[in-house]
This record gives C-alpha cells, sequence and structure tokens, in this order.
C-alpha cells in the first residue's frame, strides 16, 4: 500500500509538532522516518496511522483519502494497520499466543480461525511452541517477537514500528531487524520505521526522511543519503553511526578515530571507489598531503560507503586543486564551516 501526505499540520498549543509536511511513501519497502527527540516523528506516526487527525492536510492510501472517514470507516481502516512500539505493549495477565489473539478477538474472528493463525505466526516469528508461555518470561526479544506477531495478525496492509529497536541490545536489534526485512519481503508489506537511530535506517530501510523541528529537512533512498548527504542534521546523524572505537577492536561498520584533532574536510566515497587509491593519485599529481584523521566503510544497501575525516596540507590553490581532483573522482567533499 502507498501513502501519501499532503501539507500535514498538527499542533499542540503553541507547539507545531508537524509542519507543513508532504510525503510520499512506495508500496511494498521499508521507509525510515529519523529524528532526534522532539522532531516531529512521533506525531507524524500517530497521524499517518490514524490515531490522530491533522489540524490541516490530506492523507491518503493508495488513492483512497483517509484522514477524514467517518467513525465506522475509520475503525474499519485502522484494522488493516499494524502497529508495533518500543514497549512492546504486552499483555501481562495473558501468555504469548493469547497476546497475539488479542486483535482477531476485537475483529470477532471465529475461534478455531483465531488458534490457527496463532500457530502460523508463532512459527513466522521463531517461537513456535512458546504460545502458553508467560509473557514474564520472555526476552525483551522475545516480547518484540510476539508484539511483531501481534501486528500481523489480522493482515495488515501496513505495518507501523514506533522505536521498535530502541529497548533492545545491538545484537536482538540486528536480529529483529532481519525478522522485519525477511517479513516484508515474504508479504509483500509496506513497513514505516519511526526511529531516532541511523543504525536502523542504514540495516533495515530502502528510503528514508530525515526530520528535524516538525519539518522534513532530507527524503531520499538511503544510499543516496548516505553517499551525499544534503542537511546539517543527517550529517550530525552519519557522524555519530556508529562507535568510535580502537583500531585492534574494530569491526567492519565501525568508524575509527586516530586523533580527536583536526578533520577540516569529509569525503564520502561510493560503491568501487571506496577501494580505489585516489588520494595516494592525488598526492603525486598536486603539492598537498592527507593528513587522516578518522574512517569507515559502512554497508548500505549492498553498496559500500565510505568515510574518510581529514586535513588536506599544502599551499590554498593546490589544495583548491585537489579538492576539484577528488570532486571530478566522484567523491563528494564536505568543508568545515561551509
Amino acid at each position: 500500500m502507498r501513502i501519501s501526505m499532503k501539507q500535514l499540520n498538527r499542533t499542540y498549543g503553541s507547539l507545531h509538532a508537524v509542519h507543513d509536511i508532504s510525503l510520499n511513501i512506495p508500496s511494498n519497502t521499508i521507509y525510515g522516518i529519523i529524528g532526534k527527540s522532539g522532531a516531529g516523528k512521533s506525531t507524524l506516526v500517530r497521524l499517518i496511522s490514524l490515531l490522530e487527525r491533522p489540524d490541516s492536510g490530506e492523507i491518503y492510501y493508495d488513492d483512497k483519502r483517509v484522514d477524514n472517514l467517518p467513525k465506522d470507516e475509520l475503525i474499519a481502516q485502522r484494522r488493516k494497520i499494524g502497529m508495533i512500539f518500543q514497549n512492546f505493549n504486552l499483555f501481562s495477565s495473558r501468555n504469548a499466543a493469547e497476546n497475539i489473539a488479542y486483535p482477531m478477538e476485537i475483529a470477532g474472528v471465529h475461534k478455531e480461525a483465531i488458534n490457527t493463525r496463532v500457530e502460523e505466526l508463532l512459527e513466522v516469528v521463531g517461537l513456535a511452541g512458546r504460545g502458553k508461555a508467560p509473557i514474564s518470561t520472555l526476552s525483551g526479544g522475545q516480547m518484540q517477537r510476539v508484539a511483531i506477531a501481534r501486528a500481523l495478525a489480522n493482515h495488515p496492509d501496513v505495518l507501523f514500528c514506533d522505536e521498535a529497536t530502541s529497548a533492545l541490545d545491538p545484537q536482538t536489534t540486528r536480529s529483529i531487524l532481519t525478522l522485519l526485512s525477511d517479513l516484508q519481503k515474504k508479504m509483500n508489506l509496506s513497513v514505516v520505521m519511526i526511529t531516532h537511530q541511523m543504525e536502523v535506517v542504514r540495516d533495515a530501510c530502502e528510503h528514508v526522511a530525515v526530520l528535524e523541528n516538525g519539518s522534513v529537512v532530507e527524503e531520499g533512498k538511503v544510499l543516496d543519503v548516505f553517499a551525499a548527504p544534503a542537511s546539517a542534521t543527517t550529517k550530525d546523524f552519519l557522524a555519530n553511526l556508529a562507535p568510535l572505537v580502537e583500531p585492534d577492536e574494530v569491526k567492519r561498520d565501525d568508524m575509527v578515530r586516530w586523533s580527536d584533532e583536526g578533520g577540516r574536510f569529509t569525503l564520502r566515497f561510493r560503491g568501487d571507489s571506496t577501494g580505489e587509491p585516489v588520494l595516494s593519485r592525488i598526492q603525486k599529481t598536486y603539492d598537498v598531503e592527507f593528513n587522516i584523521r578518522a574512517g569507515g566503510v559502512q554497508r548500505v544497501s549492498g553498496e559500500d560507503v565510505g568515510t574518510l575525516i581529514c586535513d588536506i596540507i599544502g599551499e590554498s590553490d593546490e589544495v583548491d586543486k585537489a579538492v576539484a581532483a577528488l570532486q571530478l573522482s566522484g567523491i563528494l567533499v564536505e568543508e568545515e564551516g561551509q
């Protein structure tokens, strides 16, 4: 299902939580909406999941306008939506299977059909045989798997994940993201992930919108955004994407910093250029030296995106020539303060 937003606005008193947002979320994809605390992302997901109405603007599911539906139609439309939350929102008084069954009970599904669907979903999320387990006996990752199964119970057209991995450790987060990616492909779902973690966007999403102060400051394919970030907010997210570790502890997706000083230039490499000796060639051609302060490679949508933070040392005209040569080689060059 395709979701379209046109000039959405939502205020709470003097707070303009969502300001004139227009976005198109493609069908059959995982779409990320990222922002820092207070950016407006949770309000936006409440609007597009029909939990709240916008003050102004329009929301469409495919070609059907849904923000102005009457009560009965709104309830019916909500039943086609799956929601996953940061804190799981499971009933502690119900076991795993009973939690998954709950939305089907509300929808009036026959008991035998509910039982069949519950067993099917437990298998799908990797919890076969755990239906009778009390919620209190499950790990955080297992509880989120139950929540995912519950969200899928009524065969939704779209799945909204509001900070669904924020309460989980990195290894469990990776397993949940892998599960969601597999489910999206198998079920042809549209998945919208609300997050403040750029790692989630990198590892799971195909498209992303970056929010700041209730507005969209950048939007596009994740690979393009990683390779050529346009907004200061996105650059800040990327600068803090992975922990800075000692060289002997480095893993593929870590950014390693050798020096806390300097770093006037940020170079971003994409695809084949990440393995080319571009800096060596330019240093031989122009009277400059590269002093690398930090570097790393991210795997994004099956393609390598490299980042180097460095100083380029030399006379200003030679530095300018070196920067131009980098850009001609397909490398994005960002200069501090520019």
